[in-house]
């Protein structure tokens, strides 16, 4: 009898033993027979890797020492997986403040199996108003230099035909699922350029570039918690230095100048890539003048 293949769930969590619960709790629901699940538990304090061993012994815990990030806890993950995995398995990213239905998993691989084994994104709402969608997939403008959010944003407003989309650039890592091949034929996320932020976004293009059909789901769905989101969604507050600092500089910010930079550097084709330099260095320099 052919086994189902087994999918790897992986998350990174620091000192957010509420929302790993949760994430945990959702994950042992699953209705998708052949579930394994890794946590990256970068150097918490708050009793996570003891409830997770205590309360879940089948779960995998990865110690870090508070310095992964986002993008280290992924990559952490990613090398203990793959030693293991075999071909067919899939490894499922997902953040520690999402949660989901039973349906999740089991959606998500059967959309893939469907499309010759694609990486599948799920479609995110808002937890706190399920009625609104966070990310319904994106494209990449880099004539205007500008991550173009695709609609719809709200729930009631989602297609009653089409089950997935297939023309986005890119994907995050809140419920997508990646054959894990693709981490043997392309390497790992992308630590050393983009330790937190826009390291998804940068392997989905890699992903892209190399063939991999990207799609996402409007059936498979996560909840996330946008409150913990790090700094940067608001740019339009009125900033003093110190939030400059923040939001340009402080790894946690969407805007980080350096990220940006990168991101650019590894993604954008060429012929476009000064023009979004000079884009971001605008942005930069309008916040700066100010606060003068």
């Amino acid at each position: 009898m052919k086994r189902d293949s087994t999918v790897f769930v992986l998350s990174g969590v620091h000192n957010s033993l509420t929302h790993t619960k949760e994430l945990l709790t959702c994950i042992d629901k699953q209705s998708y027979s052949n579930v394994q699940t890794v946590i990256v538990d970068d150097g918490s304090t708050d009793g996570t890797s003891i409830f997770i061993s205590k309360n879940y012994p089948q779960v995998t815990v990865i110690s870090g020492d508070g310095s992964l990030w986002w993008t280290g806890c992924l990559a952490k993950g990613i090398d203990h997986i793959l030693p293991q995995a075999h071909m067919g398995d899939y490894i499922l990213t997902v953040n520690d403040d999402c949660t989901f239905d039973e349906k999740l998993v089991k959606t998500l691989v059967t959309e893939s199996v469907a499309n010759d084994r694609a990486i599948v994104g799920s479609l995110a709402i808002d937890s706190r108003n399920r009625k609104s969608i966070i990310d319904a997939g994106v494209r990449l403008d880099w004539i205007r230099g500008k991550v173009v959010a695709l609609g719809p944003k709200l729930v009631n407003d989602l297609p009653k035909t089409k089950t997935v989309r297939d023309d986005i650039d890119t994907v995050t890592t809140k419920g997508t699922l990646y054959p894990a091949e693709v981490f043997n034929n392309l390497g790992n996320f992308d630590v050393l350029h983009l330790p937190h932020y826009l390291s998804d976004y940068e392997f989905g293009c890699r992903a892209k570039r190399a063939g991999w059909k990207l799609l996402l789901s409007f059936q498979a769905r996560v909840y996330n918690d946008t409150q913990r989101t790090g700094i940067g969604d608001n740019s339009r507050l009125r900033l003093s230095m110190l939030n400059m600092s923040r939001l340009f500089f402080w790894r946690k910010s969407k805007l980080n100048i350096a990220d940006q930079f990168w991101f650019i550097w590894l993604c954008c084709p060429l012929r476009f890539r000064f023009r979004n330099y000079l884009i971001v260095s605008d942005r930069f320099i309008r916040h700066l003048l100010g606060l003068m």
